[in-house]
């Protein structure tokens, strides 16, 4: 419905849409638009995504993001079990319905203004219904057999390689000049860099430069620099003691030394937080930023008053201390920086504890299992709101991998959610984020800063917030150097 762009968010298949006075009803008008296999785009394909993500068969990890329409969470919480009419009645009570092929009516179960920018992420993109509906299971594989609609249509799929040539069926295709985009999918960062600097690539992605070399890299105007709203945190396991105990968790956070991670493990480049939400989220009532307004919630480095709180929970200088896990995931910097935490929580409190690295995939399913006493976890906001980060606490968000749970929270965030107003809205979420910090469910570490390579020949590469690139602008204004450039390095 809508797309991200520099200066915000914009028009994409709606060209316009009209919002109801109280912010509850949105109204889209969809302009002509096709699917890359020349079928009609039309605001079913709209109703139809949105309720197959909902669709508790599904099990989408992403539903959650959904939960602002009307009846959302009531259809993807039903059991499945229930009577075909009543699941039905629950999907069609659901706050999204096509009027017509061009109109989409949205009901939102309480007001949302960054409904708009919310509607670009990719839990809200349509799907080829006709595709779906005549194969659910395997309509997107196979070279040929996916219809999309945007700038670009999938030509290849091969081993460690993408390529995408332009759709000419796309809405906005005049405004596309390039005719062909290569990924390599290269995981490591060195891999990455070595083959923009051999001249193979003509980008390397956000997130796939070796820390390390990003200084010399910024220096030589070989980088790119861009915030990136997202926060890296450590979670408790506020099921498991000795984490049940909130004095604990808060000694572990103020015996770390954020500024000393940055500088001695990170190159000093992101910024060392002390709260949950990151810098990037402007208040349009009073044009400050949201962080700036709260302030910083924790003190960092209070090794006296970590001591002093684990003592008084029972464990003095870290005598009778329990062996506890850190689950993290092994890619990148992670073991380096778990074994600096490791340090600190030895020399601070005298504690020891074992850490657990984990591949991705072994890592995320302990993770959301629970099965940890502390565990990594970064987070980008999928929108530029506090509500997408502080849901990841509400008590019943599948996302909460810490189980913390506070009624007074919840309603919080219940309160901030329908209101109407963005000053009382904004107060309750700035409360909310103080409640969080003051329980300690989470000892955050530091907010990212993104990195990307880009040759000065590659004009108009957009990277948002969220560390997505957009490439419906992108231009090559002279040949790369040196060498042919051939494409744009992705993460694996």
């Amino acid at each position: 419905l809508t797309r991200r762009a520099p200066n915000g968010t914009e028009p994409g298949i709606a060209e316009r849409w009209e919002v109801s006075p109280d912010g509850r009803r949105y109204v889209f008008h969809l302009r002509e638009a096709y699917w890359s296999d020349g079928t009609p785009l039309t605001a079913a394909d709209f109703e139809f995504a949105w309720k197959r993500v909902l669709d508790p068969a599904t099990g989408s990890p992403y539903a959650s993001l959904l939960f602002f329409l009307r009846g959302a969470a009531e259809y993807h919480g039903a059991d499945r079990r229930l009577a075909p009419a009543r699941l039905q009645a629950l999907r069609e009570a659901v706050g999204v319905r096509a009027v017509d092929s061009r109109t989409l009516e949205v009901e939102l179960a309480a007001p949302a203004p960054f409904f708009p920018e919310l509607a670009s992420t990719f839990p809200y993109l349509p799907v080829p219904r006709h595709k779906v509906s005549a194969d659910p299971e395997g309509w997107w594989a196979g070279e040929g057999r996916l219809a999309s609609n945007g700038p670009f249509r999938l030509e290849e799929r091969g081993r460690g390689r993408l390529v995408l040539v332009k759709n000419e069926l796309y809405w906005d295709r005049r405004s596309v000049a390039l005719q062909r985009v290569v990924f390599s999918m290269i995981s490591d960062p060195g891999e990455a860099l070595s083959a923009y600097e051999a001249g193979d690539i003509d980008a390397a992605m956000p997130r796939q430069l070796p820390l390390a070399e990003v200084p010399r890299l910024l220096s030589q105007g070989q980088a790119r620099q861009a915030p990136l709203l997202a926060t890296y945190y450590l979670v408790f396991n506020t099921t498991r003691p000795p984490f049940h105990d909130p004095r604990v968790r808060r000694a572990f956070s103020l015996a770390i030394d954020r500024r000393a991670l940055v500088e001695g493990v990170l190159q000093g480049l992101p910024r060392p937080a002390l709260a949950l939400v990151p810098p990037g989220i402007v208040n349009p009532a009073s044009g400050r930023d949201f962080r700036d307004e709260g302030g910083d919630y924790l003190r960092d480095a209070d090794v006296a008053a970590a001591r002093s709180l684990l003592a008084a929970a029972g464990y003095p200088e870290g005598r009778g201390f329990p062996r506890v896990t850190v689950l993290f995931n092994t890619e990148g910097e992670q073991r380096e920086i778990m074994l600096a935490l490791q340090e600190m929580w030895r020399e601070h409190l005298g504690v020891e504890v074992q850490l657990v690295g984990e591949d991705w995939q072994g890592y995320r399913e302990r993770r959301e299992a629970g099965d940890f006493h502390l565990a990594r976890v970064a987070w980008i906001g999928e929108y530029a709101d506090p509500a997408a980060f502080l849901s990841l606490f509400r008590g019943d968000d599948p996302r909460n991998f810490g189980r913390w749970r506070s009624a007074v929270y919840d309603e919080l965030l219940a309160r901030a959610q329908a209101s109407d107003a963005q000053g009382p809205r904004l107060d309750a979420l700035h409360r909310a984020e103080a409640l969080l910090l003051e329980e300690s469910a989470l000892a955050p570490l530091y907010f990212y800063v993104q990195f990307w390579l880009q040759r000065d020949t590659v004009e108009g590469l957009f990277v948002d917030l969220q560390g997505n690139a957009f490439f419906r602008s992108v231009r090559i204004v002279a040949p790369a150097s040196p060498g042919p450039g051939k494409g744009a390095g992705a993460g694996g």
